[in-house]
């Protein structure tokens, strides 16, 4: 049986740093979109990475509204990937997912990706072709390299969400604290056997804000990042 023939519970990581403005109507329309469908979304868990604005208050009370969300605070800005990371170890339910809390991944991601896998699969969600800004096709070109290296060029628009059993990453190690992490997740599934299911997404802009991964300095560090999870792919090869 799959996914997408019954339900099955689902861990959402949504990571956030200074989202204060678009945390809580992204975690609400999460919930209410995916409860209204074959999926159990059974825990959500709220990733304050660090921030200095309202974000760790408005998760604080949005865990009081909902029994079903969890908080979980870093004292410093530790990036994307280990935001993800810290969410995916607190992860309780069966299989594991994430979006980003500045509205830009909808909830109907999830789905798509739900009716993709199976028990010997996992999904990743691509970006659409065309990306919004120069900024954003500065930043992913870096990671778009390393998805060819690592997986072929049909997953090179490999947006970093994807929907894995949380069996196959529980002796996952944070190896990147950048978008890059979310590789090395789909590479660990890979080494241990499972298929990948590619979906095309769709993308938003952001509900308000601005993005706070497109700058030069997380430019650099991707691509320092790319380079150590490239050379490791190769020393595993060799």
């Amino acid at each position: 049986m799959t996914p997408s023939d019954a339900v099955f519970n689902l861990t959402i990581v949504i990571p956030a740093f200074n989202e204060g403005a678009n945390i809580a109507s992204t975690v609400e329309e999460a919930i209410h979109r995916l409860g209204n469908t074959l999926l159990h979304c059974a825990q959500f868990v709220l990733v304050d990475d660090g921030s200095s604005d309202e974000t760790g208050r408005e998760m604080e009370a949005l865990a009081r509204k909902f029994p079903q969300v969890t908080v979980i605070s870093h004292q410093v800005n530790k990036g994307l990937g280990a935001a993800i990371y810290s969410g995916m170890l607190a992860a309780t339910e069966e299989w594991v997912s994430w979006i980003p809390a500045d509205g830009q991944i909808s909830p109907e991601n999830i789905e798509l990706l739900s009716r993709a896998v199976d028990t010997d699969s996992i999904a990743i969600l691509l970006r659409p072709e065309r990306q919004r800004t120069l900024g954003r096709r500065i930043l992913t070109a870096a990671f778009s390299c390393v998805v060819q290296a690592a997986l072929s060029d049909r997953y090179r628009r490999y947006s970093g969400v994807f929907l894995v059993p949380r069996e196959r990453v529980k002796t996952l190690q944070l190896v990147a604290s950048t978008a890059v992490q979310n590789l090395a997740v789909i590479e660990h599934c890979v080494l241990q056997g499972a298929r990948v299911a590619a979906v095309e997404g769709t993308l938003r802009p952001r509900a308000s804000g601005f993005s706070k991964v497109a700058n030069a300095k997380t430019t650099l560090q991707t691509f320092w990042e790319t380079l150590c999870i490239k050379r490791r792919m190769n020393d595993q090869d060799a």
